[in-house]
């Protein structure tokens, strides 16, 4: 559309240059340059402030506005300015003139009335928000804008005719709202919309801070909180303090599923209104329209926007954009929203270039049609008509499958039915109750009399009557729909599971894995799949099992509404979630310790994507700088993530994705980065913010050090710390030792509260400090010389064992390479054999007197020619030969250093394949052991007899013999 076209397609632009012929050349130059906004705004509203006329003034803010809207329609028209520039320029320019209206007015009203102050003496500013598209940085060309009127504080003037702060900020928003609102001879600046208020259209113009708070925290509804999501402040200052107030009535700290009703009963009514207002051809009300895709926006970013913050976002594209990012929403479908939204805005402004009309209808009589087709660059109206269809469609489809309004939501209708309802009886009634006895049986409960008595016992407990009743409801079609997946997983044998079975998805590439110490990449996992065929459900009573563990679940959650909505809005989760509590008692417990997981359930293409732990190191660190200065919610945000990442790793697992050997990479990986942030973090809110970093290393022993940690694995760790020849920066110049010893010793006691402590949001690890020079009586922190001193002149063989499996984690890496250059010259020293060996055996009877055990069954770990036994087996082999063979000293795993051990001719390669076998075997058992909370993997002799005998064989060659083994697997240790 050329400007001619343009010109003849607005009846406003023709009268405005009719009326105004020094704006036509504005209009014809309009294409060639953007807005000179000092010259057309900003340099006439300061002289008419400079005038102080109120009416001046209105009539510049008239005459502005005027020339803006023909200089971004002519733009627009012709195709040159995008949505952005439209909205911003609009936006601009409803800022502009209500902080010029509220300068000349207050300034006026103080001058008669004095100025408005607290108690204390302070002037209170008048602070306009900014609400609707407005707030949300899209404010149309012909909109209305939405605002609310605020202060802080109430007290008086102080004239020598005082008001009242809130008569006075009453007096200058009705001021205000004249100088843009009132239609003069030059038309209005904007339309004023005052009814998002709090209390509505019957309240006062004005209200404090507190009134707000008061109204939000005790009257504020669910729809007000998608208003007040957008709301910007756009006068004065106090936006901060202002925001504390919002943003924890927009957003709840936790995943908040409630949202979804709220939403889905506003949408209801606006449907409802536009059956009897003729809504179908409003491009903003309609369905597929303008307000459904911020509908779908503003439910998102409620749900989650309280965990990640990036979310808090008032602009619906961006905020879209947000969602993607975070695959909270798919691709496409953040394509297909903000397509329509782009294309639904351009129809919305040219609708209202006709005429300056605040209008989102479409036209019925045929000229405008073909006008209106045209101007969006559509041959004839059935085209425009055919793309404007296609685009919402798109939106309803995804605002139905959001809130439920597709076939899902017909399955949890039907599957969800309380069993009251499907009954015909009460719950209350002893009718009601035996014939739900009845219906668990025929559904294949072993004891549905003990399964009945569960349900009705919580049912008539006190925490049951307490829930909302909405709650209530949720929680009895939940427990229905609990009995139909459980028994009809029994039935279909879908609770005899095997692992890999858990997810109908297939297994995602394997991500790369972190780097090593010193850049090295660690070793590639095997291949060898882990096949943990889970028998423990083939049972009577297995469908008994299933269920119990979903109804404890279930009570675990009823408390918190927002945990009843997700799984009640998305019951496609719930045969999901009886899988994998199906497979593991562990994962059970894990998610009644943690409900707030279920929400992983959700997206089942990033539950099971294995992780690239640099890319959630970029998120978290984004977590945690978000929450800088607020140490408890750096905190849980640590928790939060541990405990996610940690689930999803146990769903890759359960499906049979991971070996256990690649499962301890990812779990080490996760520990590591949880420390490197926790010292990072710890650092930084203690030491100054020009202080440089701490010359202190975090040193990983054990699992964590080996790299063969598992679910709920301690964390074994060792400080360190230097101090310079010419004194420590990091400790601000403090010259002496034992004041570095201090000033390390609470970062290390500061690093482990933040490790070891039980918050809100749950535990982080366990941490296991003995390892460190001298054990538990020694100092927390160890000076790098005085640790090197201890580990050459004092250290027990143990200690070097030890030291096989200990590796640099975090900090200064300088002193991370001196620890690791270290620990392969002490297992490189020369040792006496049969010393060697008498300090090993000590060490192995030591650990077997600390693990009694009476049983004729063969426990993994403890016993002979166990996990323990082929651990101390690689130990002695490094210890013994490296310094003829340094390449023992790499921190590579027990199963490549018995492979190297094998290379150099130290043992037979069938010895070490051998041994390999059964170290597998043993940690694929006790992985499975672990999953189902055993206190120790135990098995008969018999299964594990070829496994032992092969690990004896190798010890009694490299050792010493064992006496007899004794039924119960452990034997007695000697000498031979």
């Amino acid at each position: 559309m050329d400007l001619s076209q343009a010109l003849s397609f607005s009846a406003y632009a023709q009268r405005t240059v009719a009326a105004r012929p020094e704006y036509r050349d504005a209009w014809e130059t309009a294409p060639e340059k953007i807005l000179d906004w000092n010259a057309v705004v900003t340099q006439p509203v300061a002289t008419a402030l400079a005038d102080g006329d109120a009416d001046g003034l209105a009539a510049t803010l008239r005459r502005v506005r005027q020339h803006v809207m023909l200089h971004t329609m002519a733009r627009d028209l012709t195709g040159i300015a995008d949505l952005d520039e439209v909205c911003d320029n609009m936006g601009r320019l409803a800022t502009d003139a209500l902080i010029a209206a509220v300068t000349l007015h207050q300034a006026q009203l103080a001058e008669t009335r004095g100025w408005p102050r607290d108690p204390a003496g302070a002037v209170q500013p008048f602070i306009i928000v900014g609400m609707g598209k407005l707030g949300g940085g899209e404010l149309n060309v012909s909109s209305d804008i939405d605002l609310v009127f605020l202060y802080p504080e109430d007290g008086e003037t102080d004239g020598s005719r005082p008001l009242s702060n809130h008569e006075f900020f009453v007096r200058l928003g009705q001021r205000v709202i004249a100088a843009l609102d009132e239609a003069t001879a030059d038309g209005f600046v904007f339309r004023v919309d005052m009814r998002l208020r709090p209390y509505g259209e019957s309240a006062p113009l004005a209200v404090s801070f507190d009134a707000l708070e008061h109204y939000l925290t005790a009257q504020g509804r669910m729809w007000e909180r998608y208003a007040w999501l957008k709301a910007q402040p756009l006068t004065d200052n106090h936006h901060d303090e202002l925001q504390q107030l919002i943003v924890p009535f927009v957003y709840r700290k936790y995943l908040d599923f409630d949202a979804y009703e709220g939403l889905r009963d506003v949408r209801e009514q606006i449907r409802a209104q536009g059956k009897a207002r003729g809504y179908a051809h409003n491009i903003k009300l309609g369905s597929g329209g303008i307000r459904d895709i911020e509908f779908i926006t503003q439910a998102l970013q409620i749900v989650r926007g309280g965990r990640i913050p990036a979310l808090q976002l008032r602009g619906t594209r961006a905020a879209l954009r947000a969602l993607g990012e975070r695959a909270l929403l798919p691709d496409a479908a953040v394509d297909e929203l903000l397509a329509a939204y782009d294309f639904l805005r351009r129809v919305e402004h040219r609708l209202q270039y006709r005429d300056d009309l605040a209008t989102q209808t479409l036209p019925e009589d045929e000229t405008s049609r073909v006008a209106l087709a045209h101007s969006m660059n559509f041959a004839s109206p059935a085209a425009f008509q055919k793309a404007l269809d296609t685009h919402r469609q798109c939106v309803v489809r995804r605002f139905e499958t959001l809130l439920g309004y597709d076939a899902l939501s017909s399955t949890l209708a039907a599957q969800t039915r309380p069993i009251s309802s499907a009954t015909g009886f009460s719950w209350d009634t002893p009718e009601a109750q035996e014939l739900l006895r009845q219906t668990l049986a025929a559904r294949s409960f072993a004891d549905p009399e003990t399964i009945a008595d569960r349900i009705v016992r919580t049912r008539e407990s006190k925490r049951y009557a307490t829930l909302p009743e909405r709650s209530r409801q949720r929680f009895d079609a939940l427990t229905q729909q609990l009995i139909d997946i459980a028994s009809t997983a029994a039935t279909a044998g879908a609770v005899s599971l095997q692992a890999q079975s858990l997810f109908p998805l297939p297994p995602s590439p394997p991500a790369p894995l972190p780097q090593g110490e010193r850049g090295v990449k660690r070793s590639a996992p095997s291949q060898e799949r882990v096949h943990i065929n889970l028998n423990c459900f083939r049972t009577e009573s297995a469908v008994d099992t299933l269920f119990l563990r979903m109804f404890t679940l279930l009570e675990t959650i009823s408390r918190r509404s927002a945990y009843l909505a997700l799984l009640s809005e998305h019951p496609q989760t719930l045969p999901t979630l009886a899988r994998l509590l199906a497979a593991s008692s562990w994962a059970a417990d894990y998610l009644n310790r943690h409900p707030i997981l279920l929400d992983e359930l959700l997206s089942p293409q990033i539950l099971l994507a294995e992780p690239d732990w640099l890319d959630w190191r970029d998120e978290l660190t984004k977590i945690l700088e978000t929450h800088t200065g607020d140490t408890e919610r750096q905190m849980d945000e640590l928790r939060h993530f541990q405990h996610a990442q940690t689930f999803r790793l146990l769903a890759q697992d359960l499906a049979g994705q991971l070996t256990v050997e690649r499962l301890a990479d990812h779990l080490t990986a996760l520990a590591d980065l949880i420390l490197e942030m926790t010292l990072t973090h710890c650092w930084r809110t203690w030491a100054p913010e020009d202080a440089p970093p701490p010359r202190f290393a975090i040193i990983g022993y054990g699992k964590l050090g080996s790299k063969e940690m598992s679910y709920g694995s301690d964390l074994d760790l060792v400080f360190l710390y230097e101090i310079g020849d010419d004194g420590d920066e990091a400790v601000a110049h403090e010259a002496v030792a034992h004041e570095a010893v201090a000033h390390y010793t609470r970062l290390a006691q500061r690093m482990n509260t933040w490790l070891t402590s039980t918050t809100s949001a749950g535990n982080l690890y366990t941490t296991d400090l003995r390892l460190r020079p001298d054990g538990s009586s020694g100092l927390l922190v160890s000076r790098w010389d005085a640790f090197v001193r201890y580990q050459r002149e004092k250290a027990w063989t143990f200690e070097h064992q030890a030291l096989t499996r200990a590796r640099f984690i975090a900090g200064d890496h300088t002193l991370g390479a001196a620890f690791m250059r270290e620990r392969a010259a002490l297992l490189q020293q020369p040792r006496d054999l049969d010393a060697l060996r008498r300090d090993i055996i000590t060490m192995r009877e030591r650990m077997s007197e600390g693990h009694p055990d009476t049983s004729a069954l063969f426990d993994i770990k403890h016993s002979r020619g166990g996990m323990v036994d082929i651990e101390f087996i690689v130990q002695f082999l490094v210890l013994a030969h490296a310094h003829r063979f340094p390449t023992l000293t790499r921190n590579t795993g027990n199963v490549a250093l018995l492979t190297a051990a094998a290379t150099l001719g130290l043992i037979t390669t069938a010895e070490a394949e051998a041994a390999i076998r059964a170290y597998r075997l043993y940690r694929r058992q006790q992985h499975a052991a672990q999953l189902q909370e055993a206190d120790n993997a135990t098995v008969a002799p018999s299964l594990a007899e070829n496994e032992r005998a092969s690990a004896l064989a190798l010890w009694n060659k490299l050792l010493t013999r064992f006496a007899p083994l004794s039924p119960c697997g452990r034997g007695a240790g000697g000498e031979g």
